[in-house]
């Protein structure tokens, strides 16, 4: 009898801990190669261009993404999921264009220029939140949450907090039966858009609380995670000779552990510049160059190497000098007749003066 009680009350914990995330999920797209959703309960996303399903890396992961260019994105009947005034969006995904305005969601059928946005590497939702967390970065992915209790508009980066602003002219609530995801406003026309890639989408039916935001996982599809990709480093990064001088070059030379190829860069271009693996030298100063290894299917990205090269000014060689001409010299036969002539010129002279 004892022993029931505990499975009893064992049972429902276990229950409640395995579906504690996923709670009032009402639609999941984990886009393998499909719009479909994954769970079947909502209707497929539409593709507003022509997207296409491409391998990444996502979370350490070898993922099937969805990439859409700039002006297309994604999206979704949302008849009968939920009501409109509470909800939240998640997204894995990356721009390739961040500094600038980019709608991320648009809940008003594309009529308003109110919605959320990526804007000077930060999330922020338009026209209420601005912030300078720098949380968003070029072609970097990043997991995106927006929570709305119907007042309040939350934003998240990878489980962090970008923003919390009341929601006092009531555009955060869903006005449209369709959600617009990756592609900007009519308002706008259409202007304020990035390309970019998503690797999951999630709707949930209640605004998602800052502990929530933080236990969600993302993992390539439901059949378990993707397999874990292998770190790799840069060494012996090197350059022949070690030295340059203005107007001469360098031979670069460095090893990834993974055995893959190293490519080069400079990160001082007015002291040099880099091709292939050759470094020019164009101006005095400290040439600072770049090792990388981007990975594969098979391992990450290696850390980037800096290697400094010293540049210094062509030494000019002094013009040479004009050749000293050589000083004459008298054989000894030279220096007898030499002295004869004098001798003979001395007799001359005796003569003339005794006369």
């Amino acid at each position: 009898m004892r022993i029931s009680k505990a499975i009893l009350l064992v049972v429902p914990f276990l229950l409640l801990a395995s579906s504690m995330v996923l709670a009032g999920q009402v639609a999941n797209y984990e886009l393998q190669n499909s719009l479909a959703s994954s769970d079947g309960n909502s209707a497929s996303l539409v593709d507003l261009g022509t997207g296409s399903f491409v391998t990444d890396t996502v979370a350490g992961q070898q993922c099937t993404v969805f990439d859409f260019a700039e002006q297309t994105g994604l999206s979704l009947d949302i008849t009968g999921l939920f009501g409109s005034s509470a909800y939240s969006f998640v997204a894995m995904m990356r721009f390739s264009e961040t500094s600038n305005y980019a709608k991320i969601l648009d809940v008003r059928n594309r009529n308003i220029d109110e919605g959320l946005y990526s804007y000077q590497s930060g999330l922020v939702y338009y026209d209420y939140s601005n912030n300078n967390l720098n949380q968003l970065s070029n072609d970097v992915w990043a997991q995106v949450v927006l929570a709305y209790d119907g007042s309040t508009l939350r934003g998240y980066v990878d489980g962090v907090e970008a923003f919390a602003v009341a929601d006092s002219s009531n555009v955060g609530g869903i006005g449209s039966s369709n959600l617009f995801f990756f592609r900007d406003d009519q308002d706008t026309s259409d202007g304020e858009n990035s390309a970019g890639r998503v690797a999951n989408i999630q709707l949930y039916d209640h605004a998602l609380s800052a502990q929530e935001v933080a236990a969600l996982a993302f993992n390539c599809a439901d059949n378990g995670p993707g397999t874990p990709l292998a770190d790799q480093t840069i060494t012996n990064f090197t350059a022949t000779p070690s030295t340059g001088m203005v107007g001469g070059s360098s031979a670069l030379s460095a090893t990834a552990s993974s055995g893959l190829s190293v490519t080069y860069g400079s990160n001082t271009p007015t002291v040099c510049t880099v091709a292939g693996s050759t470094v020019s030298h164009i101006a005095v100063g400290t040439c600072t160059v770049t090792a990388d290894q981007a990975g594969d299917a098979s391992f990450n990205p290696a850390p980037r190497v800096l290697l400094n090269i010293q540049v210094e000014d062509e030494v000019v060689a002094p013009p040479p000098s004009a050749p000293s001409e050589p000083i004459p010299t008298v054989s000894a036969w030279g220096k007898v007749g030499m002295i004869f002539i004098l001798m003979l010129a001395g007799v001359g002279y005796t003569r003339r003066f005794i006369k």
